[in-house]
């Protein structure tokens, strides 16, 4: 597995945690290691062997100018470097991740080209390198485009967790094949079970200094956010809430404690179970949290997606356009503030109206079931398509979990070494999903009315691409976009016809071993 990894963002080692499980229950034979930002955290977590991405790692303490200096010599290292970590693995994986977003102070020469030197790598070394289910946008900074799309189409599998990911790299000039299907983290193995406790708010932060996430030029920006929550949330409290803050990332740990302050100091009165901080540092953790909630309010991506795997009443307080979509696709329009203009009075109105929203849960969950399917489809599609291994689920190929019958072995004997997490499959056509009945969100608090096409489009709507359906449970309407592959003759008359179809022939058999 390939990125930042084990670092303290929860959303990141969600999809690691996906992956990761699904290769141990279908794919057993095949061995895991992580090229990350903290190998040892990702050694002493999950037991997987690690290497830095980057050669180059500063200290808390190096001065700024010694800094500088060793990024520029490390960047000249991570060169041949790149080329030798490819050498070590059968196949490099990056799952999932907002890899080509430009947000949070992305800049070119940090993660965009570490990515293109692996990929071109993988390239060289003639290993598959897989960008699964990842998040982008068309960058503004045009050397980060051009790295970025670069390394998209050199991948020999790509997948986008929303349309818009995939329509923006379709703009900004990647020619490369693509899959969408939701989020990875939508088929985590952590509960989908809630159990609300009546009159518990969670309340999930974020430290967010504004686009380029910068503590000095955007102090003021979480400064409003949490003076806005902070007058809210007390608010709340006269109205009998009980508050749980926690973050999505170790980052957030003090925003949490500054925002619980700020409540406390508000109401002095309040009793000390009345405004609790957690500190998960896991996604499991953050589950077995907001399942306890009646109601959550959500800033972090992530542990929006964790509430909405729940089923639970949940209001966004987004710092990406991301969370808006996400939101928009299952109708939930009425309840998206934006982490800038964070509005305290309407947000108190939201959280109102979502205990009296009762058939809000049931419409979510059904969503749910439709969309982890999607997702287990995704990786298997992908493992078989990419890696070579069997698309047949273990308990249809019969064998023990070590038997040589779930991978297509090649045609040397060495175990395969796979570096990332395998992606989803290909499967024959549906229709393109769209939000929940209607066509237009309205707006119970405001009474506005919202027109779905005020958002960009969402999954299924990928201009010119082919439409996949994803095999889950019956009655869903699972949708896998993609970007058209240059077909045989005989698809292409087919494709005259008025039929769409899909080569899902692999590229490369992976043998079975290390990713």
């Amino acid at each position: 597995m390939y990125g930042y990894l084990g670092s303290g963002n929860l959303g990141n080692d969600a999809s690691f945690e996906t992956v990761m499980a699904w290769l141990k229950a279908q794919h057993p034979e095949v061995e895991l290691r992580s090229i990350t930002i903290a190998p040892e955290e990702m050694q002493a977590r999950y037991g997987v062997p690690s290497a830095l991405l980057s050669w180059y790692r500063p200290g808390p303490w190096t001065p700024h100018s010694a800094a500088r200096v060793g990024k520029l010599f490390g960047r000249v290292v991570d060169v041949p470097r790149a080329f030798r970590l490819a050498g070590t693995a059968d196949a490099v994986i990056v799952p999932g991740m907002g890899v080509l977003e430009e947000s949070l102070g992305v800049v070119p020469w940090g993660l965009p080209l570490w990515l293109l030197l692996m990929a071109v790598a993988c390239r060289i070394r003639r290993r598959p390198f897989v960008l699964l289910d990842v998040g982008a946008e068309r960058a503004v900074d045009p050397i980060t485009r051009r790295l970025i799309v670069a390394a998209a189409d050199l991948a020999a599998h790509v997948s986008y967790r929303d349309g818009f990911s995939a329509d923006s790299m379709r703009r900004a000039g990647s020619r490369a094949n693509c899959v969408v299907a939701p989020d990875l983290a939508f088929a985590h193995d952590a509960t989908t079970v809630a159990d609300p406790e009546p009159g518990l708010l969670v309340v999930g932060v974020m430290a967010f200094y504004g686009r380029q996430d910068d503590p000095v030029l955007g102090w003021y920006v979480l400064d409003r956010y949490v003076a806005e929550m902070a007058a809210a949330l007390a608010r709340l409290t006269d109205d009998g809430w009980r508050l749980v803050v926690l973050g999505g990332d170790r980052v957030d740990s003090p925003v949490a404690r500054r925002l619980a302050a700020a409540v406390r100091e508000a109401r002095p009165g309040l009793p000390e179970h009345a405004v609790v901080v957690r500190d998960p540092v896991t996604f499991t953790q953050v589950t077995q949290e907001m399942a306890r909630a009646e109601v959550v309010v959500a800033t972090r991506f992530h542990n929006l997606i964790a509430a909405l795997r729940l089923a639970q009443p949940v209001v966004s307080v987004s710092y990406a356009e991301k969370s808006n979509r996400l939101m928009h696709e299952l109708g939930l329009d009425a309840y998206c503030q934006n982490y800038v203009e964070l509005d305290g009075d309407r947000l108190v109105a939201q959280v109102r109206a979502l205990t009296a929203d009762i058939g809000l849960s049931r419409r979510v969950r059904e969503s749910m079931r439709c969309w982890s399917d999607e997702v287990t489809v995704l990786m298997r599609g992908m493992g078989a398509e990419a890696l070579g291994l069997s698309s047949d689920p273990l308990d249809e190929r019969g064998g023990s979990p070590g038997g040589s019958g779930r991978v297509n072995p090649p045609s040397t004997s060495r175990r395969t070494k796979i570096a990332g997490a395998p992606e989803g499959e290909p499967p024959p056509a549906l229709t393109p999903r769209g939000p929940p009945a209607g066509g237009h969100g309205s707006n119970s608090v405001t009474g506005e009315s919202k027109p779905n096409d005020r958002v960009t489009p969402a999954r299924g709507s990928v201009p010119g691409g082919l439409v996949a359906r994803a095999h889950c449970a019956p009655g869903c309407a699972a949708s896998i976009p993609q970007s058209p592959r240059r077909a045989p003759s005989g698809d292409r008359d087919r494709r005259a016809a008025g039929h769409r179809t899909q080569d899902v022939t692999p590229r490369r058999s992976a043998p079975a071993g290390l990713i």
